[in-house]
């Protein structure tokens, strides 16, 4: 990655051409170069008490951000804070300390041992008081940093982990290039635990464990298809809100589903669908495309994420609220 980067980089407002190989054809993309600050925290009240905070991983300024996220909350009053680690796969392990040092009160957060102890470190937390209450969402892909904030949350007491067991990546690695051109691997150091716990390669056990779970669409509550006429570019139909919801939940379209009207979005939508399915990609909601998308259609699970909902009920709030 770092390779790629350096031959694209360079000052902004310039363009770099990109050859890019998509099957057998070589494409050439111009881009004009601009600043790209990718944020690793998302944030929202869901409502008057309680808050919601996505660290999807520990980036250079994730602590900022988390931070700002906390503040953003606290204008709102809110006190109660889901914190969703999951699909975390870790990342900049003093980002990970920072943001527990935000949350965690005064004591240890975690501790790094080497194989030479001259080496230890202990991080720590000197907050006196705490003012919040989580509830952090993790799964079997929270790793690394993200078990080390997970880990200080829950033998702190400051909260509960809620999910799957986690990852267990709770060790410190360096890499020594051989002649050969080979690369061993080398571990040099663990992590251990707030409370003494060694959680590599067996992971922390959430306090609450719920599992999510994927259901089969039920095609019936949906607008359905004629499948013998075909729609394009300014028709209108209820076969056009069938098409927009599919393609809707399929990842294909993006906007309002309760319009009878063929737009541009929706002709898009159409021709990468079609191009996704061996289909000449032309934006005509012809029948073989209706019969094609509709049995990719009846074959889309749906995710239920039982355990926000969970841990939402936990806080005190109200499911039925969550699904508005």
């Amino acid at each position: 990655m770092s390779d790629v980067r350096s031959k694209v980089i360079g000052e902004l407002g310039t363009t770099v051409k990109i050859t890019v190989l998509r099957g057998e054809e070589e494409l050439d993309l111009v881009a004009v170069r601009t600043e790209v600050r990718a944020s690793t925290v998302n944030y929202q009240a869901i409502d008057d008490n309680i808050g919601y905070i996505k660290i999807s991983s520990f980036g250079s300024a994730t602590a900022s951000e988390f931070n700002d996220a906390l503040d953003q909350l606290n204008q709102k009053g809110i006190k109660k804070i889901i914190l969703d680690l999951r699909d975390n796969g870790g990342g900049v392990v003093v980002q990970a300390v920072a943001v527990a040092q935000s949350i965690v009160p005064e004591g240890k957060i975690i501790d790094l041992q080497y194989r030479n102890d001259a080496y230890n470190v202990s991080y720590t937390s000197s907050l006196t008081s705490v003012d919040k209450e989580y509830v952090v969402l993790v799964n079997e892909n929270t790793a690394s940093a993200s078990e080390i904030l997970a880990s200080a949350i829950q033998d702190s007491g400051v909260g509960i982990l809620l999910g799957t067991q986690t990852y267990g990546k709770a060790v410190v690695q360096t890499s020594v290039p051989l002649e050969n051109g080979s690369i061993i691997y080398l571990t040099i150091g663990q992590y251990i635990t707030r409370n003494g716990n060694e959680i590599n390669g067996i992971g922390l056990t959430p306090d609450v464990e719920v599992t999510n779970t994927k259901t089969q669409i039920d095609a019936t509550q949906y607008t359905k298809f004629d499948f013998r006429t075909r729609w394009a570019l300014g028709d209108s139909s209820s076969a056009v809100i069938a098409a927009k919801e599919r393609l809707s939940l399929l990842g294909y379209y993006i906007g309002s589903t309760d319009n009878e009207t063929f737009n541009t979005d929706l002709q898009t939508a159409v021709k990468e669908f079609q191009l996704d399915n061996g289909i000449t990609p032309y934006g005509v909601l012809d029948v073989v495309t209706q019969v094609i998308l509709e049995d990719r259609f009846e074959d889309l699970e749906i995710y239920e994420d039982t355990q926000l909902e969970e841990a939402y009920e936990l806080l005190g709030g109200s499911t039925e609220e969550l699904s508005e």
